[in-house]
């Protein structure tokens, strides 16, 4: 079974993820309201025991919007997750989107040979792979199993780039 979809275009491919179970992501999403709210009810609990303000509350407050930072980015991977790889003729650049956030842009310099393509068959899915774009300086591994006709079309468009540059 395809864990995703692959939409190829002339200048960029999209991989789209499988959205999670929607059971998973409401529980999430409970864990989440819960964390993010539960440090800011202890804080009024505490400010009414009129102890004065203390610096506890506050990191509590600082590592618990953190987890929740990253409760969110889970959730909405889980929702809205693809990767876009922009192929241009100097630069082929790697994009993980979660809609609201977007990961650091990873560029290569397609430069027959010191960059490749391949698929890194480590998973346990038959049949599926994950695309493994390096270069000389970087190296980039999909985070969404493909199955192998969309890796080789992706491999050829990729690789047409890179005998062009």
């Amino acid at each position: 079974m395809n864990n995703c979809l692959v939409e190829i275009q002339k200048n960029h491919i999209t991989i789209y993820a499988k959205k999670g179970p929607l059971a998973l992501r409401m529980v999430l999403i409970v864990i989440l309201v819960v964390n993010l709210l539960a440090p800011i009810i202890a804080l009024f609990f505490f400010l009414s025991e009129k102890e004065g303000l203390h610096f506890g509350p506050f990191v509590s407050i600082a590592i618990t919007w953190l987890i929740g930072y990253y409760l969110l980015r889970i959730i909405l991977w889980n929702t809205y997750g693809k990767e876009i790889i922009h192929l241009h003729p100097n630069s082929i650049k790697y994009i993980a989107d979660y809609k609201w956030f977007k990961d650091s842009q990873k560029e290569f310099a397609p430069i027959p040979g010191s960059f490749e393509v391949t698929a890194n068959s480590d998973i346990a899915n038959q049949g599926m792979v994950r695309l493994l774009l390096s270069s000389s300086e970087l190296e980039v591994q999909s985070a969404l199993d493909i199955s192998l006709e969309d890796f080789e079309r992706i491999k050829d468009e990729i690789e047409g780039i890179a005998a062009k540059a």
